[in-house]
């Protein structure tokens, strides 16, 4: 869940890398608009031969024929419907929230003395070890000095990850929180001494995990009825078997690889590659 340290970030913003990738590629964007629908539709070519297409609804009430969708956004949590029934198809996500602290960290609340012998990077089990009232925490410091710490009033830890991501000059630390409920002020105010600025972000970050059987399996790549040959492409579909925003880039090549396939059938294209640029 933490990402790791010495990462590198844009100035304005990394949304900045998929806007430019949106740019270049020359497609017709639009923001702010909601899709409500995407059914199928069948057209009829200059010599009548059936064409299967898609017509995607938005919530204005505009309806627009495609040859293909790509749908990057999780069934479940997309309100779109769709021509079949993607229902069986739907996964819980788990649910994380998100808290950025800037402040000064209370050192007694991790049993030290001072804020410089406080750690830098703290990760809870999520459940207690050893006695039921005492949860047990692995607390990795600058020095990567191990500690247990019994600090738990209820046995539970408030948060799973407690990280310091940036110093800032007027003596203040910037922290970043995970934990699977929002943090109260009061829990807060037990972490730090004092605060001028929190942002707090609920987001659903993965699927939840169950055990494949066979009335659960893992989802298709490519959603479509019984005996049709073609359907909508699915690139959240890799998110139940493994989650992360690296993964995901391997999903939407999986997506770009399979239109390729399907459009340069029967025409001459430039040689797909290795899918990332290098031919």
């Amino acid at each position: 869940m933490e990402a790791g340290h010495g990462t590198w970030a844009l100035e304005e913003g990394n949304f900045k890398i998929f806007e430019e990738f949106a740019s270049r590629s020359g497609a017709d964007v639009r923001l702010n608009t909601k899709v409500t629908a995407v059914y199928n539709v069948t057209e009829f070519d200059q010599i009548g031969k059936p064409v299967h297409r898609y017509a995607v609804q938005t919530s204005d009430g505009a309806h627009q024929v495609f040859d293909d969708v790509v749908l990057a956004s999780p069934l479940a949590l997309s309100e779109i419907q769709f021509g079949f029934p993607a229902e069986r198809h739907h996964r819980d996500y788990h649910v994380v929230h998100v808290t950025l602290v800037a402040g000064h960290i209370n050192p007694h609340y991790f049993g030290k003395d001072s804020i410089d012998k406080t750690p830098t990077f703290v990760i809870t089990t999520g459940h207690p070890l050893g006695k039921q009232d005492t949860q047990a925490l692995v607390i990795i410091l600058t020095l990567y000095q191990l500690y247990k710490v019994k600090n738990f009033q209820d046995g539970s830890a408030p948060f799973q990850t407690f990280s310091v991501h940036r110093q800032l000059d007027n003596g203040e630390q910037v922290i970043k929180i995970f934990s699977s409920h929002e943090l109260s002020e009061e829990e807060l105010d037990e972490l730090f001494l004092n605060k001028s600025w929190a942002f707090r972000k609920k987001w659903h970050a993965f699927p939840e995990l169950y055990p494949i059987t066979d009335e659960h399996q893992f989802v298709p790549f490519v959603l479509k009825m019984e005996g049709e040959e073609n359907g909508i492409i699915y690139t959240s579909a890799f998110e139940n078997f493994i989650s992360t925003m690296e993964t995901q880039t391997i999903a939407g090549k999986n997506a770009a690889r399979l239109l390729y396939d399907k459009w340069c059938e029967h025409r001459h294209c430039k040689l797909f590659g290795d899918g990332w640029g290098s031919y």
